[in-house]
Formats: structure tokens, sequence, C-alpha cells
């Protein structure tokens, strides 16, 4: 009923009108006559409501498909009040939650119900972590009917025989259980994305479409890594940190960030769709910013966390892992259970034509054992790449020593620029810092500064004698040292980012110092501003906002405001 809808969206969006003017007015009289217009309109949305139920409850009773959710089901008296059904399909039912399943099968379904679904990806969620929970909600349906468990026991079997278990290597997996039916054809992945989740996953059940290969060979001739399927970025070399952003603890790793928004760009420019998958939420916020400032198509890209990407497909996938150095592995991959499993299954099967893993592998290889789940995934990954015919492997590397652009050795990024050291940056940091208007926000490790190979200090005296506030985070002596003599300075004690220099000025740019310790280190600037201002909150760089707008008293010049290592509380 479009039109009906229609009316209910406008009273809706005309009574948000009135509401913000009666938060805006102060005069009574103007209130009262606003209120008798809420009122009008409340009344007329109740009206509306009700005949929208009306006709829904009808057509609830009259049709003879109803598509809803399963939420919906359980809790719409209009869908299991008014009728039962012969038969009830629920399709994702691996995310379901058993009590709804149950509640289906014995309240909406007279005859039979059938579940579709793929146990081996994404479960149920749940955020409660007792018994009662990791019983009922945190299981889906075939683990509760010891679906999975027959097919894992009969793998295990084959896997490693005995004279005991004998009966159960007899059994063909697909014959596990009556009620299983498994669809062994899959249409959308090229053969070669389709080996990894095959092997580890569907126990080498799975069989390819008859067109598989040739419907995504455009996808697999396009950039990046043109003539492969399936391909790794390996960072190791880059010897680039993770982090946790200061709010909300969620794990970013802005290098790989940059690595992940170049290569999307080369997809996107041959109009492809595009779906980046990251375990974590702030790192995913981080990649669609820089996307969006680069002028990438939105409409093509979807970045989000795994669960974003359940039952959809794209193009080409790219599964920035984030985890690095810095930081132990994070919650989603604690155990060497089935959830690491579930994330990278749903992660690759997304693919249609390309797969791009960008990670680490050094971390992977020194802080998963051999039997976790995300260590056997990065090692199928791998093996598909050496052995396959459309695979490739990428050690990522900064540029060389006369190169001033781009981010590593392949692509590059508007308003993004690497250069291998940091020297080539240090005059330039200096004038900007000098120029600055806003504020000034650094973090810096325990060592010192080198004004050939970082920053002036005295740009920096510069700045605080034009009253531009400066924010220095950092542990140790050089923090100090660095606020020694500056009237308009603030401190926050606090471990740094394991050992980078971030400098950031006007919130509109950021310089990452990945290797401050070296003479030569690798530095990025970064001018995206809207990614600066993301970046500034994630590493905290100014965590009293409230500080940004105290008035600085230019004419302070005693001793204790010049020289203090205290918070200076003006």
């Amino acid at each position: 009923y479009p039109d009906l809808m229609g009316q209910l969206d406008r009273i809706e969006k005309r009574l948000q009108q009135q509401m913000n003017i009666l938060r805006e007015n102060t005069s009574s009289r103007q209130n009262r006559a606003t209120n008798s217009i809420v009122d009008d309109l409340r009344r007329e949305r109740e009206k509306l409501r009700i005949e929208l139920n009306d006709k829904e409850k009808l057509l609830v009773t009259q049709a003879s498909i109803v598509a809803c959710t399963l939420s919906k089901a359980t809790i719409s008296q209009t869908v299991y009040d008014l009728r039962s059904f012969d038969a009830v399909f629920i399709d994702e039912a691996s995310m379901a939650y058993i009590p709804h399943c149950l509640f289906a099968a014995s309240w909406l379904a007279s005859k039979r119900i059938a579940f579709f679904g793929d146990f081996r990806q994404l479960d149920p969620i749940a955020r409660a972590e007792d018994r009662v929970a990791k019983l009922w909600l945190q299981r889906d349906v075939f683990e509760l009917a010891g679906i999975r468990q027959k097919l894992e026991a009969i793998a295990q079997a084959k896997e490693h025989p005995t004279e005991n278990n004998r009966p159960l290597r007899a059994t063909p997996l697909e014959e596990a259980d009556p009620r299983l039916v498994m669809l062994r054809t899959q249409y959308r992945m090229h053969p070669d994305i389709a080996a990894v989740p095959n092997r580890l996953y569907y126990y080498n059940l799975i069989q390819n479409g008859p067109r598989t290969h040739t419907e995504t060979g455009p996808i697999v001739a396009a950039p990046p890594f043109p003539r492969r399927a399936i391909a790794i970025m390996n960072t190791a070399l880059l010897d680039i940190c993770c982090f946790s952003d200061s709010t909300s603890g969620s794990r970013f790793n802005p290098v790989s960030a940059l690595i992940t928004a170049i290569q999307a760009r080369q997809a996107l420019a041959n109009q492809q769709g595009v779906g980046i998958v990251t375990p974590y939420n702030a790192q995913a916020r981080l990649i669609n910013l820089i996307l969006r400032e680069s002028d990438a198509p939105r409409e093509r890209v979807l970045v989000a966390t795994v669960h974003k990407f359940q039952g959809s497909e794209r193009d080409l996938m790219i599964f920035d892992l984030v985890e690095g150095k810095g930081k132990k592995p994070g919650l989603l991959f604690s155990d060497s259970g089935s959830g690491a499993a579930r994330l990278t299954n749903v992660a690759i099967s997304r693919a249609k034509g390309k797969f791009i893993y960008i990670l680490d592998h050094r971390y992977v290889k020194d802080k998963f054992p051999d039997n976790h789940a995300l260590r056997q995934f990065t090692n199928a990954v791998v093996k598909q790449v050496m052995e396959g015919e459309n695979g490739a492997l990428l050690r990522a590397e900064w540029p060389q020593a006369n190169v001033s652009h781009g981010i590593w050795n392949v692509g590059e990024l508007p308003n993004v620029h690497c250069y291998p050291q940091s020297r080539m940056q240090a005059d330039v940091i200096s004038e900007r810092l000098i120029q600055a208007r806003k504020e000034i926000a650094i973090s810096w490790p325990n060592l010192a500064v080198s004004e050939k190979h970082h920053f002036s200090t005295t740009a920096l005296l510069r700045a605080d004698q034009n009253g531009i506030p400066i924010h220095l985070t950092g542990q140790g002596q050089v923090t100090s040292h660095l606020a020694h003599g500056f009237r308009y300075h603030r401190k926050n004690s606090q471990q740094t980012w394991y050992q980078i220099g971030v400098v950031c000025i006007d919130q509109r740019e950021m310089w990452l110092y990945l290797q401050p310790r070296l003479d030569y280190g690798t530095i990025i600037h970064i001018a995206l501003p809207k990614t600066v201002g993301l970046l500034r909150e994630m590493f905290d760089l100014v965590p009293d906002e409230k500080w940004r707008q105290i008035h600085l008293d230019k004419s302070a010049t005693s001793s204790g405001s010049r020289f203090s290592n205290k918070t200076n509380k003006r």
C-alpha cells in the first residue's frame, strides 16, 4: 500500500519539523499553537497506522505466500495469531536464534518446515556470555539437530582412520544425516577462489558451475593484479603497527587502510563492484572515509565488518586483516574455534572474480599456532596462490630513495604520499608548523627530535610565539624538552603509539613517522582533512576537547607558564 505508506511518511516528517520548532521556541503562545499542530498530526498518524494494520491483517489472511523476517514472525500478532502455514521456509538459518526456529516449527508450521543455510558461515550474534546464552543464542539450529557434529565426525574418521571408526569412514559425507540435503554446485566464484573454502570447510565436495571460469574472466583480467583471481599482499616488510581506537577500543591500522583503499580504487576504475571486509569497525570507518575523500563511487563499494556481507556478493573482495605489530591477537581470533573459520569463509566466498588478502604474514605465523583457523586459512590461501594458475604473492615494500610519491610499490592515492626518508619532508613540516593557524598536535616516542630528519623545534617555538595551541603526547624527557619555553601548550603523559611519531597540523594534515628511530625512516603525509580528523580522534592527540576552546592569554610571560612541565591550566 504505497499511497498509505507515503502519507504516513509525510506526516512523520511534518511531526519532526514541529518537534524541532518546539525545542527552539521560547514563546509560550507559539508553543501552544505548535502543540496543537503536533496533537493533530499524532491523531492523524494513529488513524493511518490502524488503517495500515487492518489492511496488513487482510493481506496476511488471504495471501498464499507471506514473506517476512523471522523476528517479525515471532513478535507480530498479525503473523502468528491469524493463521498457521502448511510450510515454513527459513533462509540464512545459520544466523537464526534457536528459540525463533523452535517457535516457527511448533507454532507457525502446520505440516513441514525447511531450514536453508550454511553452518560453515556466520552464526547467531549474542553479546551475553553466560551458560544459557551460549546454549540457546550462540548455537545454530544445525548444531542443535546434531548435523554439524555428524559431518565433522565422519570427516575426522576419514582423515584419521582406525579400526573403531570404520563404519563412519564408510559413510559418504553427503549422507551424514537423512534430513540434510547438500547443494554441491557453486555458480559465483572463480574456481581458483572456490578452491580455498572447498578444501578448508566443505571437504572438497563443492563443484564449480560450468560457466564460473568464463563469466568471471573479465574481472580476473582487470587490475588490480591483472590475470590473477587470488592475491596476497604481505605487509611484513613494511614493519607497520596495529592500534586501538582511543574511544571504542576497536582496532585500526592506518597503512593497511591506505593500501586497501588503493586496491579498491584500481578496481573501481574498471567499473567493478568492490567489497572490503575487515574484522574491526574502526578500520571500516577509516577506509570508508579515505575512499569518500578520494571520490570513490559509493554505490559500487561496500566497506564493513563481515556481518554486512552475509548473503551478498561482489566482483572483487578485499580482506584487510588489520592485526599486526604492537597488539596481541584480538578477541575475534583469541581461540582456535569456529569464529575465525566462519569469518574467513564469508570473506572469501563473497568474491566472484578476485580475492585480495592483505596481512602481515610474519605476524600470523608468529602469533597463531598451526591448528588455529586463521593460520589454516592463511596457509590455504598461500598454497592456492603458489599452486594455482591465477595467483599472485606481493611483498609490499616502501618506495626507493628517489621516489617521493605513491604509498608503496603498486598504485597511488590522491593527497597521500609516502617518502622513503623522513628528511625529505623535514623542511616542509617545519614550514607548515610555522604557518599553523589553528592547532598543532604531536605524539612522539621517547626519542630525540632531529631537525635534519624530523622537524625543527625552532619552528614549534615560532608557532607558540604566534599563539598557536600545541598539544604534546608522550612519555619521558623528550616531551618535556619539546615543551620547554612554550607558553601555549598542554602535555598528555601516556604510552605513545609503539614508537611511531605523529604530527598533525590544523586538523587538515598529518605526518606518520613509521620508523622515527632511524635517520632515514619512512614517513607518510596524509592531506585528506576528514581522514586526518578521524585519525586525530583515534590517536587521541587532543583528548580534552574543551582545551581547544580555552582562551590563551598571549601576554603570559612568567617563568612558571613558560617552563612548567605540568599542564598549563589557562
